[in-house]
C-alpha cells in the first residue's frame, strides 16, 4: 500500500467517525432553553449563528421586547412588518379559519388581565371588564396588505407566543439544511423537529411529558415517540394556571368567551411535518376542549395527535390517531 493510498484510508475513517459523533448546542432563547443536536462531516460548532438566528427571531416576534416589530406594531408605533412576521400572520389567519376562531392571537389584552405569570394564587375577575376587552378581539379587526398591517381599533394587539416557539424551531431547522446538515433534533422550550435518521440508522426518540401539576419542575415521560421528518409540539394547563375565586383555571384563552376554563383534556400533543402547524394546531385543540376536540379531529383526519384526559373516576385515558400507532413506541 503507499502511503498516499494509506492517508486517504485515515483520513476517511476520520471523516467516518466524525459523521458518526453527533455534535450537540444547547443555549437560551424566549425566555426558556433550546437543545440542538446534528450531525456534520465538517464538524462544525454553530452555536454562535444559532444564537444570532434566534436573536434576530426575538426583533421581530417577542412581545417582550419593545423593539421588537411585533410590540411596535402593537403600540402602534409602526404599521410595517418584515418576513418572519407575514409568515405568523397568514398562519394564523389559516389556523383562525380552520378551527373557526378558536384559534385567535389577538387575546394578548385577555392574557395580561388574566396574568398567568403572575405569583398571586388567588384574584377576582371582574367580568364587565372581561366584556370591555372583548371588544377589541378578534382577528377580522386586523388585516395584512403586501407588508402592511391595518387595524380597525387601535387597542388590538397580537401575541403569537401559541406557535412561535414551534416556528422557530422551524426556522432553525431551515438553517441547519442551508447549511447541508440534514440530520437533526431542534427542540427549543419542549417543541421539536427531526430531519433525517440519526448516523446509526435510528430514529430521534422523544418524550410526551405526565401531564402533573407542576409550574417549574420536569415531569416524568408519559409516552415516547421517534421521529423523522416528523414535527410534535405539546400544549397543556398543568403549567400555568391562575386561581380565581378558590376554582383554578388553565393558561388558554377561549377567545369567543375571554375566559379559560377547566375541562377534561389534559396534554395535546400534534405531530406535523412543520413545527409551527404543530404548535398553533395543539393550543388550538386544547382551547377546543376534550369533546370539541374530538369533534375536530373526525372532520380533519389528517391531524396526527396523542391526547391526555381525564375520565368521569380522575383516571387519566389517551386517545391516539390511528396513524400515530407506529410512531409511539412506548405509553
Amino acid at each position: 500500500m503507499s502511503r498516499f493510498t494509506f492517508v486517504l484510508l485515515f483520513l476517511s475513517c476520520l471523516n467516518s467517525f466524525a459523521q458518526n459523533t453527533p455534535i450537540q448546542v444547547r443555549g437560551s432563547a424566549q425566555g426558556t432553553f433550546y437543545a440542538i443536536t446534528y450531525y456534520d462531516r465538517l464538524e462544525r460548532d454553530l452555536k454562535i449563528e444559532i444564537d444570532s438566528v434566534l436573536n434576530d427571531f426575538d426583533r421581530s416576534l417577542s412581545t417582550y421586547k419593545s423593539y421588537a416589530v411585533i410590540s411596535q406594531i402593537n403600540s402602534n408605533k409602526t404599521t410595517h412588518t418584515d418576513s418572519l412576521f407575514r409568515v405568523c400572520f397568514k398562519k394564523a389567519k389559516e389556523i383562525n379559519e380552520l378551527t373557526n376562531g378558536v384559534f385567535d392571537p389577538t387575546v394578548k389584552p385577555l392574557m395580561g388581565m388574566w396574568k398567568f405569570e403572575s405569583s398571586s394564587k388567588n384574584a377576582f375577575i371582574d367580568s364587565a371588564k372581561v366584556d370591555s376587552i372583548m371588544q377589541f378581539v378578534g382577528l377580522d379587526l386586523i388585516t395584512l396588505r403586501a407588508d402592511t398591517i391595518y387595524k380597525l381599533d387601535d387597542r388590538v394587539e397580537l401575541d403569537f407566543n401559541a406557535f412561535a416557539q414551534g416556528y422557530s424551531v422551524d426556522v432553525v431547522a431551515s438553517f441547519l439544511e442551508q447549511k447541508g446538515i440534514n440530520s437533526y433534533l431542534v427542540e427549543i422550550g419542549g417543541e421539536i423537529k427531526a430531519g433525517d435518521r440519526k448516523k446509526n440508522g435510528k430514529k430521534w426518540s422523544v418524550g410526551i411529558e405526565k401531564p402533573e401539576e407542576n409550574q417549574k419542575g420536569v415531569n416524568e415521560l408519559f409516552a415516547i415517540a421517534q421521529l423523522e421528518h416528523l414535527s410534535v409540539a405539546t400544549s397543556g394547563n398543568y403549567r400555568k394556571f391562575k386561581v380565581v375565586n378558590g376554582r383554578k383555571y388553565g393558561h388558554t384563552i377561549n377567545p369567543k368567551t375571554g375566559y379559560p376554563f377547566i375541562d377534561p383534556l389534559l396534554s395535546v400533543s400534534v405531530f406535523s411535518k412543520e413545527c409551527i402547524d404543530a404548535d398553533a394546531l395543539s393550543t388550538s385543540l386544547l382551547a377546543m376542549g376534550y369533546q370539541k376536540a374530538l369533534q375536530f379531529i373526525k372532520e380533519n383526519q389528517q391531524i396526527k395527535c396523542y391526547l391526555i384526559y381525564s375520565d368521569n373516576a380522575g383516571q387519566r385515558k389517551v386517545y391516539i390517531s390511528e396513524t400515530l400507532k407506529k410512531i409511539i413506541v412506548k405509553q
